[in-house]
Order: C-alpha cells, then sequence, then structure tokens
C-alpha cells in the first residue's frame, strides 16, 4: 500500500491539514490502525473497483465517499481489493465550514 499526504494551496491551509492518497496495487488484505486524532476526514474512491471492509468476519464493498468523524480511540479496520482513495483532512474545528447536516 503506498500513503502519500499533500499540503493545501495557502487559500485553504486555515481549513484543511492535508491531502492523501491511500493506494494498493494488488487484490490484498490491508489491516490499518488509525489513531484519534481529532480530525476529521472525507474520503473519494477514485479507483476502478470498490474497496472492501469487513463487516461481522465478511467482506462487503465500501462507500465512494465516506465522512470519517472525530475518533476518540484508536481503531482497526481490514480492507480487501485494489483500491485507491483521495482524502480531505479537515481541522477539528473546520469541516463545518464546508459540511452543512440536511
Amino acid at each position: 500500500m503506498r500513503y502519500q499526504e499533500f499540503i493545501p494551496s495557502d487559500i485553504l491551509w486555515p481549513y484543511v491539514q492535508c491531502y492523501f492518497t491511500c493506494e494498493t496495487d494488488t487484490a490484498i488484505i490491508t489491516e490499518d490502525k488509525v489513531f484519534a486524532t481529532g480530525y476529521i476526514e472525507i474520503m473519494f474512491n477514485i479507483g476502478d473497483g470498490a474497496p472492501q471492509k469487513t463487516v461481522n468476519g465478511s467482506f462487503i464493498n465500501a462507500l465512494d465517499v465516506q465522512l470519517w468523524g472525530q475518533t476518540i480511540q484508536p481503531l482497526t479496520f481490514t480492507s480487501f481489493g485494489k483500491h485507491a482513495m483521495l482524502g480531505v483532512r479537515f481541522f477539528t474545528h473546520t469541516a463545518a465550514c464546508f459540511l452543512t447536516p440536511p
């Protein structure tokens, strides 16, 4: 798996901590640990297929757009498949400037 971070432009720097990509070249099982950071992230599937995640021991397709709220403890998630994700990591207090609840 390849993970890369990109610095936002000057105009977005007060709101966006970074952009990131996460890609795999082959259909492999990946186990990732996410630590509590206080950031809010929105991730877009930009690959050909849908990444899969485990739910109750079975793999299901993950959504093409995911919004992750503030985590308060570390969590581990397992995914399977060749995928490419693009993410935007907002500072704790700035996601509300761009996202309005329905």
